[in-house]
């Protein structure tokens, strides 16, 4: 408390000789309060009504994923030539705290699309890939995702592509693709 009390104390003196408060140093640029204001609206309005129904029942919020993307939500920092928003990685940042609020597993739709499935591409694909495997993921129509294997395990994985977004059905325990990937490697130590 007295640490707390001492950093006060501190703040109030350097804001009195003439320097500019810290809360005056974080404050956001007005386009990112704007996209605050959208995002936190939209997760209040869109999804904290549905978020623990979508998590009990395991249904993707297929409408609101397009509707994300009609926001331009789905692809923040992807370059508009490629049918992105075009902006920085704090608007990204709080866009997917902010849609984060009202569903945490929207959220991590929002994330994965942005980052996981559209950033490797943007940063390391080739011009006719990005046109190819970008732009149809920006809008919602398309969600890009990833895979992730786990080391130990002794079935091989069985995953299924689906061509609806809001169902997927599991095949023995797994999702299936129609495609048997080989089991992991051992995890070196």
């Amino acid at each position: 408390m007295a640490a707390l009390l001492c950093a006060r104390k501190a703040l109030v003196s350097w804001a009195q000789c003439g320097r500019r408060c810290l809360s005056q140093l974080a404050e956001l640029p007005e386009m990112h309060q704007m996209l605050r204001q959208t995002c936190r609206d939209f997760a209040e309005r869109e999804l904290a009504p549905i978020a623990a129904q979508l998590d009990r029942e395991h249904r993707f919020p297929a409408q609101q994923v397009r509707e994300l993307g009609a926001l331009g939500l789905l692809a923040v920092e992807t370059p508009e030539a490629l049918g992105g928003a075009g902006l920085d990685y704090l608007a990204y940042a709080i866009a997917v705290e902010e849609i984060s609020r009202g569903c945490a597993s929207t959220g991590v739709i929002l994330s994965v699309n942005n980052s996981l499935y559209l950033g490797p591409i943007l940063k390391f694909g080739s011009e006719e890939q990005k046109q190819q495997w970008v732009t149809p993921f920006t809008t919602g129509e398309q969600v890009g995702c990833f895979a992730l294997s786990e080391p130990g395990t002794l079935q091989p994985r069985h995953y299924t592509l689906q061509h609806s977004p809001d169902t997927a059905l599991p095949a023995t325990g797994h999702y299936s693709t129609e495609q048997t990937l080989p089991p992991p490697a051992p995890c070196p130590r």
